[in-house]
C-alpha cells in the first residue's frame, strides 16, 4: 500500500516496458483475489497472495537501491538462512536412516519443534535446497576464491550425495541438467578434465550413496532381527525364521511412473467449471479442488486465477526463459554470479513442470525473483 501511495504521488515512476515481466507476474498474483471472492476457497489464503506480492517488491526494491556489496552480503544471508533450514530437517532424518529406522525418500517430520510445531519440509522439497545450495556454492567459490578449493569439492560432494539419497528423480535429472551445462560453459575439453568432473560429481557421489544405504539395509535387518526374536521370546517360541527376513535395500517402488501427478491432474480438470476457468478459485486451490498438490504450475495457476491469471503466469515465464538463456548464452568467465545465477532460475522453471513450484508462494517463488532480479537491470527510478 505505501508502494502504492508514493506511485501515486509521482515520487516513484516504473518504467512499464523495461519491468513487463515484474508486472506481469503481479497481475497474475492479484488475479487469484477474485477466485476467493467467487468460491468458498478459505479467504485466509490471501495471505499468500500477500505474501507473494511482498516478497516481490521487497526484493525488486533490494536489487534497485542495494550496491553491489549489500547484494552479494544478502546472497550469503539468503545461503545461511537456506543451509540452516535444510540441517535442522535433514539432521534428524539421517540420524534415522543410519539407524534403519526410516527411510529418507517422502519421508518427513510432522510438528517438529524445529519449525515451530509446523511439519518439516518433505524430501522432494530438501533435495531442491540441496541444488540450490550447491549452485550457491559454485557461485561464492568462482567469485571469491581461486586457491584452496578443497573444502568447497567436500560441500558439493556432500550435497550431491544427499541429493541421490532422497532418490527425487525430477531432482536427479536437474542435478545432471545443471552440472552438464557448468561442463559445457566452464571445462577444458580433455579426457583428464571430464574424467576429473565425472569422478567428483557423479563417481564419488554415488559411492557414497552406495555405502550409506548399504548402513541402513544392514541396520533394519539387525532391527527386524531384533524384533523378531523379542517377540518370539515373549510368546515362548522357537527362534527359527530368522533367515527369512530378507535385505531390504532402500531403492524408491515405481507402482506409478509419475507417483500419481496424472491421476491428479484429471480430477483437478474434471472439477474445474465455467466459472473456476475464468476467476480461478484462489490461492491453495489444489488444496481446495482435490486437498492435494496440483504438482504443475501452468495447471496450478489456472485453477488459482482463471484464464488471463494463466496468461500472465505463462507470459512471465517465457520472458524470464528467454533472458536467462540469453545470459547463459553470451557467458563470461568474469560473470560467474550471473551463469550460476541462470541456473538456478532454470532449475526452478524446469522443476515448475512436475511441482507448483515459484506458482504459489514458498521456497521457490522467493529463490527465483531473488537471482532473476541479480541478472536483470530494473529501471524503477526515484
Amino acid at each position: 500500500f505505501s508502494l502504492l501511495f508514493l506511485i501515486m504521488l509521482g515520487k516513484i515512476k516504473i518504467y512499464f516496458k523495461e519491468n513487463l515481466s515484474l508486472i506481469f507476474f503481479i497481475l497474475y498474483f492479484l488475479l487469484q483475489i477474485p477466485g476467493l471472492i467467487f468460491s468458498t476457497n478459505k479467504i485466509d489464503n490471501i495471505s499468500f497472495i500477500v505474501s507473494s506480492l511482498t516478497i516481490l517488491i521487497t526484493i525488486f526494491f533490494i536489487n534497485e537501491y542495494f550496491s553491489n556489496k549489500e547484494k552479494k552480503l544478502f546472497i550469503f544471508i539468503s545461503l545461511f538462512f537456506l543451509t540452516l533450514v535444510f540441517l535442522l530437517s535433514f539432521a534428524l532424518l539421517l540420524k534415522e536412516y543410519l539407524q534403519g529406522s526410516n527411510n529418507l525418500y517422502g519421508h518427513f517430520v510432522e510438528n517438529t519443534k524445529f519449525f515451530f510445531n509446523k511439519d518439516s519440509p518433505r524430501s522432494s522439497g530438501l533435495s531442491r535446497s540441496c541444488l540450490i545450495i550447491i549452485m550457491i556454492i559454485y557461485m561464492i567459490e568462482k567469485s571469491f576464491f581461486h586457491k584452496n578449493k578443497i573444502i568447497f569439492e567436500i560441500l558439493k560432494i556432500f550435497f550431491l550425495t544427499v541429493i541421490f539419497l532422497f532418490q527425487s528423480r525430477t531432482i536427479i535429472f536437474l542435478t545432471f541438467i545443471s552440472h552438464t551445462l557448468i561442463f559445457i560453459f566452464q571445462s577444458r575439453y580433455s579426457l583428464k578434465n571430464t574424467l576429473k568432473f565425472l569422478s567428483l560429481y557423479f563417481l564419488i557421489p554415488f559411492t557414497f550413496t552406495v555405502l550409506f544405504m548399504g548402513i541402513y539395509t544392514y541396520q533394519k535387518h539387525k532391527l527386524e532381527v531384533n524384533k523378531t526374536i523379542e517377540f518370539n521370546k515373549e510368546f515362548g517360541e522357537v527362534v527359527d525364521n530368522l533367515e527369512a527376513i530378507e535385505m531390504d535395500y532402500p531403492l524408491r517402488e515405481y507402482n506409478d511412473f509419475t507417483s500419481g501427478r496424472i491421476k491428479d491432474w484429471k480430477e483437478i480438470l474434471a472439477k474445474i467449471n465455467t466459472n473456476n476457468i475464468f476467476f480461478g478459485s484462489g490461492p491453495q486451490a489444489d488444496r481446495f479442488l482435490i486437498n492435494q498438490s496440483a504438482s504443475n504450475g501452468i495447471l496450478y495457476s489456472l485453477i488459482s486465477s482463471g484464464i488471463i491469471g494463466l496468461l500472465f503466469y505463462i507470459l512471465f515465464s517465457i520472458i524470464v526463459f528467454f533472458e536467462i538463456c540469453k545470459t547463459i548464452l553470451n557467458y563470461r568467465e568474469k560473470r560467474n554470479m550471473y551463469f550460476y545465477s541462470c541456473l538456478i532460475i532454470l532449475i526452478i522453471m524446469l522443476r515448475s513442470i512436475l511441482e507448483t513450484s515459484y506458482a504459489v508462494f514458498g521456497i521457490d517463488l522467493i529463490v527465483l525473483i531473488t537471482f532473476y532480479n541479480i541478472i536483470k537491470k530494473q529501471k524503477l527510478k526515484i
